[in-house]
């Protein structure tokens, strides 16, 4: 690269070429510098470097991703939401919508979907709201209903939602298998507004999540931070010297899973001076709502952390 900018061309480049072409990108050694962040537009892409150390991305000391993450993939959803016009109770396969809804929604098989409700469930935070992430089997437009779940195929209502509560749900822009591999990410920045209010590395909206021989130093809020993704596996990374925005907001972890993220493993990670090393939380109302599920962490090491 030969400007700080050059980077940020690139990339943009790139995601144009890629398409929905499946792609590795391979970064060198060195230290490579985003002055507005990194962004995926694609699925079924690996980042791959030369290691920890070896291969850095650093955030530029501007304002330029102020905010926003410096990488990401968090594509954007603006669907319409449906309300349901049959609760749908927990253990359910099917959920329904009108027919006439089910058909203006384009929902069809293979889609996903996030099912929501204005329903509080944190009662310490009552804008959190519960929601729940699927992906349909089929639908039938005659009747509205649409296929979660079957006997050993698919999944099931979560916890009963409710017309009385708004139950709705939302088709979703989801990408798929996203790998990143040997890779420091690091902030160049003296400090970073509250308007930071993610982390350095988000990902949303992902099925087939893979992040593995990574690091995270000295960035500001969270190091990766995970929301409405499915299937992650974050393996063997480090999280060091994780800060705060200013004004201070008590937030500053390394690994954060949010909203309706689901199947999600953290195995051999290190955790090195911040507040958490791993947090979950549930997600505010409309596409971000939701509960985490089925999350493990396994052997993690946590040194200098307020609570591991």
């Amino acid at each position: 690269q030969s400007t700080n900018a050059s980077l940020d061309t690139v990339w943009t480049a790139l995601m144009s070429d890629i398409s929905t072409s499946p792609a590795v990108i391979t970064f060198g050694a060195g230290t490579f510098t985003t002055v507005t962040g990194l962004s995926f537009l694609a699925s079924n892409i690996t980042v791959r470097g030369q290691g920890k150390g070896v291969t850095i991305i650093t955030a530029d000391s501007s304002s330029g991703v102020d905010s926003t993450a410096f990488f990401k993939c968090d594509p954007t959803q603006s669907a319409t939401a449906y309300s349901l016009t049959v609760d749908a109770n927990a253990g359910d396969l099917t959920i329904t919508i009108s027919s006439a809804n089910l058909i203006s929604s384009g929902i069809v098989a293979d889609d996903y979907i996030l099912m929501y409700s204005s329903l509080s469930i944190d009662t310490e935070f009552t804008g959190r709201n519960q929601g729940e992430l699927h992906r349909v089997i089929s639908v039938n437009t005659g009747t509205g209903v649409i296929t979660l779940g079957a006997a050993n195929n698919g999944t099931h209502v979560y916890q009963t939602m409710t017309t009385a509560n708004t139950a709705k749900i939302v088709k979703l822009t989801m990408y798929k298998n996203i790998t990143i591999e040997g890779i420091t990410f690091t902030d160049a920045a003296t400090s970073r507004p509250s308007t930071f209010n993610t982390g350095a590395v988000v990902f949303g909206f992902v099925d087939n999540l893979t992040i593995t021989d990574c690091e995270v130093r000295d960035a500001y809020n969270t190091g990766f931070f995970i929301r409405q993704c499915m299937n992650v596996k974050i393996k063997g990374c480090h999280l060091k010297n994780m800060k705060d925005v200013t004004p201070a907001a008590n937030v500053f972890y390394g690994i954060a899973a949010k909203g309706a993220t689901i199947n999600m493993s953290v195995q051999n990670c290190s955790f090195d001076n911040m507040r958490h090393g791993f947090v979950q939380g549930a997600g505010n109302a409309t596409v971000y709502a939701g509960t985490t599920r089925n999350v493990s962490v396994s052997g993690c090491t946590s040194i200098s952390t307020y609570a591991a």
